[in-house]
């Protein structure tokens, strides 16, 4: 008991300790207002009592309060609106508030620092003067003022920079994203900025925030960023040069700052200035020389950026074009890659570009470069004709990639005339490299059939001639060299087991002009040739169509697997114009190659919208022993859907599959198909098949209303043993709704003698969807309200819902049935009870102790329906309206997830 006591003499004793400190911390502010002559009722927060009649005089008493611990958070919020209405308030408090700031006691400065901040947005000194709490020593102080002064605006932008300096990594990272908050109009605070970046013992973070910050400052960084380009520290030149290319064309008082940055002992910085001069753009002369000599730099890194910028400048001067030429002989292929990047933006020179382009094309030892060539081709238009002849040789090439770039470039370039006195000047270049590679173009030229009677590209090119070649780093070679390890990657391997026509991988805006050619080239004996062929016709689409001939002797006679494989799917592209090669794809079903087989079943699938043939044979193909022949006819055909009508037996044979994915594709198709498949159906239905059976009668109800014809078939279907049959009957005559009310007395047998209970269930279902129609069942569905089995029960209270609005006196077992144990059989019969109307308002009081069910779904539903009923009470009980407020908040209350 003694401690008991103890226990509560030491609470009584803290109660009357923090009351006694809560009337001390008001003392001294109550006092002063008193001293003052103003009213004194205890709420220094409420203006309509005190504030309004303040003067100027009554600055000091609030002052001297505010120096006091217990008072100052008060005498500081009561300050902010007096000194806020009277500005020459400001001046006077600003000394006290001045002392504040440096008082030992931190919550007398951070109640100074709160008013001063308050005033900082319309006082310039009390901003400034709110700035020295960054060096307080307290850390919280510190933040609180870096907050305050972030929501000051432009105006603390030199403020801010003191947080720059201090000691905390956090003040400091925040000060620096808030300058960068400021955008542009954080000029004040570029110096400080540029301290942070060159400070070495800076933390990596906050050096990117303070560049950021510069960076967002834009045109008035610029200087400050020259300046850093020759400062002592690497990362820092590295920053500047980085910074003024992200600044674009704002920077280009730095172009001849970067252009001596290119000489930088670092390659890092050098790499960096050489990629801001090309962001910059500029057409000074004097970045493109500096440019021109950093394409020559010993490091591989900054002769790729050079190599960039100058592609981005275009044809400086005339001369972009031939330096970057020149610099096609660098040993790194990462140079050579990005500057046939940059050749297709630079102002072409034919006789010196094109057989540089087609020495890179055929003879460089990479096949990226080699892609890359043909891509540079590409980009320089019209001028892509004089390289037909390389072109044509390069869709021999060993990698896909570079084939494809190829056949872009030839598409381009369409079937303009090759210039031979290109190639023949070319031929007597002193370059070793170049004069064999015009030389190889020109017997490309001279091969029987290369060329009509007006010189242009014949119809049927010649073959290639395999001509020995020199290497471009001197090694003697006959075709293109490809490293095993690119060879054997599995990006090559997925290229070449993959589909082989890719369409999308060629430009859609393809000239018809190289067409005679390409169609020529799909019997190519490399097979590399013959795909880059397909696959650039592929990408004329219908204009492809002169090819279909070609392409059937193609798919019948190739003896390789993937040309047969790409033809079938081009002919597939084509549409209508493929459907002479109908009887083709349909030998190819039998094809040994089961990717021959699915692109063959494929295009059959397309031909057959437009021919009847083609369903024909996917049809057959439907019930043919390939598993995935099967799965790939039936997924074709339920693309076909209506117009697959001739493959309904098929169809119909293939809803008892043993693959899931052609029973359900085979049952979508004859879905779609509808009417002319319910003849079939219905002679499954009376088949020896179960299975057969069931799947049909679960087909039919897929149709709905329509399958209506079927109706007899599927009466005797219900009276059946097989269970699956009798289930998918009945529900297929649900969903045939009001159109199935014949079937009105077998469903009631059902509903009564059924001995599944899944039967009875699916009976009492489809009286329900039959409607009015099925009124006469109700005595029935009473009676089944009894049923032992919940799934009954719960079916039966559905039904009565929907078989009109006067059930019959069904009211009485609907009501019973509201204290039914299972929750969905009591939600359905209170539902029911809505659905039935005016004639249920007997119900009304059940339906009130139903808000209290323990299911929320159930307190809803008789909610909803009690609210129904009462709008159809002419007198409604004394009981009503408290009944109805609880059914609101019901209906109010979030659903339970």
């Amino acid at each position: 008991m003694a401690s008991v006591g103890l226990t509560i003499a030491c609470a009584a004793l803290c109660l009357l300790l923090a009351f006694v400190y809560k009337v001390r911390r008001g003392r001294s502010i109550h006092d002063a207002l008193r001293k003052a002559g103003k009213p004194d009722r205890g709420d220094l927060h409420d203006p309509g009592v005190t504030l309004p009649a303040l003067g100027g005089s009554d600055v000091e008493p609030l002052l001297r309060a505010l120096m006091e611990p217990e008072s100052c958070q008060d005498a500081g919020n009561a300050l902010i609106p007096l000194l806020k209405r009277n500005d020459s308030s400001v001046s006077k408090a600003l000394p006290a508030l001045r002392t504040a700031l440096t008082h030992p006691e931190s919550r007398i400065r951070r109640a100074a620092l709160s008013t001063l901040l308050a005033l900082a947005a319309q006082h310039t000194a009390a901003l400034e003067l709110a700035a020295t709490a960054l060096d307080d020593p307290d850390r919280a102080v510190r933040a609180e003022a870096l907050a305050g002064l972030a929501r000051c605006g432009p105006s603390a932008a030199l403020a801010l920079v003191r947080g720059l300096g201090d000691p905390e990594k956090e003040i400091r990272l925040r000060s620096a994203w808030a300058l960068c908050d400021l955008g542009s109009a954080a000029e004040p605070a570029v110096p400080g900025l540029v301290q942070v970046l060159v400070l070495p013992t800076e933390d990596e973070e906050v050096r990117c925030a303070a560049l950021t910050a510069l960076l967002k400052a834009g045109e008035a960084a610029v200087p400050a960023f020259i300046a850093l380009l020759d400062h002592a520290q690497e990362r820092v030149r590295h920053s500047a040069a980085v910074s003024l290319g992200g600044l674009g064309a704002a920077a280009g008082a730095s172009v001849s700052k970067l252009c001596a940055a290119l000489r930088d002992a670092s390659p890092d910085v050098a790499a960096a200035a050489a990629t801001a001069l090309g962001e910059i753009e500029t057409d000074d002369l004097e970045v493109a020389s500096a440019l021109y000599s950093a394409v020559k730099h010993p490091v591989p890194e900054v002769r790729r950026a050079a190599s960039t910028a100058l592609g981005r400048l275009g044809n400086v001067a005339g001369g972009s074009f031939r330096v970057l030429c020149e610099a096609l002989q660098d040993p790194d292929h990462d140079v050579r890659i990005e500057i046939l990047s940059s050749l297709g933006h630079t102002n072409i020179e034919p006789g010196l570009g094109i057989p540089i382009l087609c020495v890179s094309l055929l003879d460089d030892d990479d096949f990226r470069c080699r892609a890359a060539a043909a891509d540079a081709m590409a980009a320089l238009g019209s001028h892509a004709s004089l390289a037909i002849p390389a072109l044509t040789l390069a869709l021999s090439d060993p990698l896909p990639v570079v084939r494809e770039a190829a056949a872009r470039a030839l598409a381009v370039a369409g079937s303009a005339q090759p210039d031979r006195a290109l190639l023949e000047a070319a031929s007597a270049h002193p370059d070793p490299k170049i004069r064999a590679v015009a030389l190889r173009c020109l017997a490309w030229l001279d091969a029987p059939g290369a060329t009509d009677a007006s010189g242009a590209p014949a119809a049927v090119p010649p073959a290639l001639p395999a001509v020995s070649r020199e290497g471009p780093r001197g090694a003697d070679r006959t075709g293109p060299v490809v490293p095993a390890s690119v060879q054997d990657s599995p990006a090559a391997q997925e290229k070449d087991q993959g589909s082989p026509v890719r369409a999308s991988r060629v430009p859609a805006s393809v000239d018809r002009g190289g067409l005679p050619r390409l169609i020529a080239s799909t019997g190519d004996s490399d097979t590399g040739a013959a795909l880059s062929a397909i696959e650039a016709l592929a990408s004329l689409g219908r204009d492809a169509a002169p090819a279909v001939p070609v392409l059937i002797v193609r798919l019948a006679e190739d003896a390789r697997p993937r040309i047969r494989q790409a033809t079938a799917e081009l002919l597939g592209t084509l549409g209508a114009e493929a459907c002479a090669a109908i009887p083709v794809l349909q030998r190819a079903l039998d094809d040994k190659n089961q990717a021959v087989r699915q692109a063959s079943q494929g295009a059959l699938r397309v031909l057959g919208e437009n021919a009847g043939r083609g369903v024909r044979c996917l049809g057959a193909a439907l019930v043919g022993p390939d598993r995935a022949s099967r799965r790939w006819a039936a997924w074709s055909l339920a693309k076909i859907g209506a117009a697959a009508a001739e493959s309904i037996p098929e169809l119909v044979q293939a809803l008892c599959d043993p693959e899931i994915t052609v029973r359900k594709a085979a049952q979508e198709t004859l879905v779609a198909i509808a009417a002319p498949a319910i003849e079939e159906l219905c002679d499954a239905l009376h088949g020896s098949d179960a299975q057969r059976a069931s799947a049909a009668a679960e087909t039919l109800g897929q149709m709905g209303p329509t399958a209506a014809p079927a109706l007899p078939a599927l009466l005797e279907a219900i009276a059946q043993t097989e269970f699956d049959i009798q289930f998918n009957a009945i529900g297929a005559l649900a969903r045939m709704g009001p159109h199935a009310k014949s079937a009105v007395p077998d469903l009631a047998v059902q509903l009564a003698d059924a001995p599944s209970s899944e039967v009875r269930a699916a009976a009492a279902d489809a009286l329900g969807e039959i409607g009015p129609a099925a009124a006469a069942t109700i005595p029935s569905l009473r009676i089944a309200l009894g049923d032992p089995a919940d799934l009954v029960r719960q079916a039966a209270a559905r039904a009565l819902g929907k078989t009109g609005h006067e059930p019959l006196n069904a009211v009485p077992d609907l009501i019973q049935s509201l204290g039914d144990e299972r929750a969905v059989v009591r939600l359905w019969s209170a539902r029911s009870l809505r659905l039935i109307g005016p004639s249920a308002k007997a119900a009304m009081s059940a339906l009130a102790r139903k808000l209290r069910d323990p299911e929320v779904e159930v307190q809803r539903a008789a909610a909803i329906a009690l609210k129904t009923l009462a709008r159809s009470s002419d007198r409604p009980p004394a009981w009503l309206e408290d009944a109805l407020k609880t059914a609101s908040q019901v209906l109010e209350r979030p659903l339970r997830r």
